[in-house]
């Protein structure tokens, strides 16, 4: 399969700037179950009024929703199995810079979770693509040649790298397939063995979640 953190959904939340943090409630709603496939809904209510980013897994699949609208959200989950409560895990909630706010004070110390571009990202990547019909799963190849400059290698779920790049923490990623798919990823570099964002593309309209774990 092949759901930015960059300018985020609703193109007033910038999640390549994270101002705070945040106490967030999920509940789930299971819905039907097709061919061995499991859904459930998600219901999500932030503490912050807008601009909430929030990380969870379910059954160790990894998953963010930006509530770009206001502190109350919705999202839709797969899996091979009935997902209930109890199969989230690592909720996290942080609050993205909202459109139009002053930037911050570009001379100030980096907070220490805030990834650094001497991480060596050199290795293999498994990556995990999530759409609406559920997820694929991938092998990439990162090479860095310098701090903050790395390439991209590897196939998707059902395409192709053509090319890829990290120029700081920023990544972006395009891929095609023989059928003339086109996908277009970006995401962000957000820890020493961890990458997340979103991806387009032609085959099907909307906007798609993927990220990487380093192996």
């Amino acid at each position: 399969m092949v759901s930015t953190i960059a300018f985020g959904q609703g193109n007033n939340c910038d999640c390549q700037q994270i101002v705070g943090t945040c106490a967030v409630s999920v509940s789930v709603i299971p819905t039907e179950s097709t061919k061995g496939s499991y859904g459930a809904d998600l219901k999500l209510t932030s503490s912050a009024p807008i601009c909430s980013k929030v990380d969870y897994y379910v059954d160790g699949t990894p998953y963010f929703t930006i509530l770009s609208q206001g502190n109350r959200g919705e999202d839709r989950v797969f899996g091979q199995k009935p997902i209930t409560r109890a199969n989230l895990s690592s909720i996290s909630c942080q609050i993205c810079k909202q459109a139009g706010t002053p930037a911050d004070n570009p001379g100030r110390t980096a907070s220490p979770d805030q990834p650094s571009q001497k991480i060596d990202l050199s290795g293999t990547w498994n990556s995990v693509q999530t759409c609406s019909f559920g997820t694929g799963t991938s092998t990439i190849t990162i090479t860095q040649t310098n701090p903050g400059d790395a390439s991209i290698s590897g196939r998707l779920a059902n395409a192709t790298i053509d090319s890829g790049r990290i120029e700081g923490d920023t990544v972006t990623i395009q891929a095609s397939n023989w059928l003339g798919n086109q996908v277009q990823m970006e995401g962000r570099v957000v820890g020493p063995g961890r990458i997340s964002g979103t991806y387009t593309q032609t085959a099907s309209a909307g906007v798609r979640q993927w990220s990487a774990t380093k192996t």
